[in-house]
Order: C-alpha cells, then structure tokens, then sequence
C-alpha cells in the first residue's frame, strides 16, 4: 500500500518536515543552506524537534554535482555509512545511488549485503496520488529500481510553506524509507539554492 508525506517549509524558516498523510510530523531535517566548516547541508532527525537523534546527513560540495550521503549520526557511536549520490552529466536529468542492504532491510556497508541501484529521474507525467504536477517544475521525480519498477515519486508543490508531497509504492522498511526521503529532500533543496 503507497505512504504519502507531506514535506512542509514554513515560511521565513530553513528546516523542513516530513508529514505522513493524515498524522502529526514524524521527522524533522535540519538544512544548513550556508556551507559550515564540514557540518552537513541537510540531517534527517528521528522526530519532530531538534534534540531527536540523527538518522541521516547528506552533504552537498559547492562545486560538485555528486552528494555524499551519511546513514547514522556522524556525532554517534557506530561507523556512519556512507555512499555517492552522483549526477552522470552536468546537464543530466537522473541522480543514482548505490546501496547494500542486509537481510533484515538495513543499509550496510559495500560487501556485506545485497548491492541496488536507484535512480531518481525528472518526470511530467508521474505524480503522487490526487496531486497534480506543476509541469514547468524541475523539482517532480519518480525513483525507479535497475528494471524501471516505480518505487516513490516525488511532486513539488507550489503552495507556500509545502515543499510537495513523497509518496513511497514499497514496503522495504524503515532505512529504505530514510533513504528515499534523504535524496528526494537533498535533489529538492539543491534545485530550491540554484
């Protein structure tokens, strides 16, 4: 059964929230939108306030047009893991990541689980359910698996203080959901700064 969320922006405010349909705001992403002295662009939190733990990070270089994203908390005790969210062409349409995941669905280090590749790709066409696509938007996505299965899309909105609307097809558990929700939130907030 799909999961929508709702990533909201509040007005004159950085950080953002990422809403499941119908309940109160489950994480919290804090953004730094000024590059600080190696402190990550966007962290994903393990609830609604800023003293929940970090689940996530992704940093986003200045000049580069390939992403690092950190699965833990870089401040934590366990080993933080990380992959390439790369763009192939400067001009390019897709971002891909490549992760391993262990047979209980966690993400882990290359090597010690079954490596997949997913690509997040613009779209007109493909939206979340009953929200319809700003077609001049940049910012609308759908996550395909290496055989083109849709897993999520990604619809931008253009109300004021809703960034748009995560919709996820699969069930994979809870550090695929963390992913998905990084690089969708990390593609949306690096075309918000261009």
């Amino acid at each position: 059964m799909p999961r929508v969320f709702q990533i909201v922006r509040p007005a004159f405010k950085c950080s953002y929230q990422i809403i499941p349909d119908g309940e109160e705001p489950l994480y919290k992403v804090k953004n730094l939108p000024y590059h600080k002295g190696g402190k990550p662009d966007l962290a994903l939190l393990d609830g609604p306030d800023e003293t929940a733990p970090v689940l996530v990070v992704c940093h986003m270089p200045k000049l580069s047009r390939h992403f690092k994203i950190g699965f833990g908390d870089p401040a934590g005790p366990e080993p933080i893991v990380w992959e390439d969210f790369i763009k192939s062409t400067v001009g390019g349409r897709e971002r891909k990541i490549s992760v391993s995941f262990s047979g209980d669905g966690r993400i882990v280090e290359m090597g010690k689980g079954e490596r997949e590749e997913f690509t997040w790709r613009r779209t007109r066409h493909v939206s979340v359910a009953g929200k319809k696509p700003y077609a001049a938007s940049l910012r609308n996505r759908k996550l395909v698996d290496d055989q083109g299965n849709i897993l999520a899309m990604f619809t931008h909105a253009t109300a004021i203080g809703v960034a748009g609307w995560l919709q996820i097809e699969v069930d994979r558990g809870r550090d695929f959901d963390l992913m998905v929700m990084m690089t969708a939130l990390s593609i949306h907030e690096w075309t918000r700064r261009q």
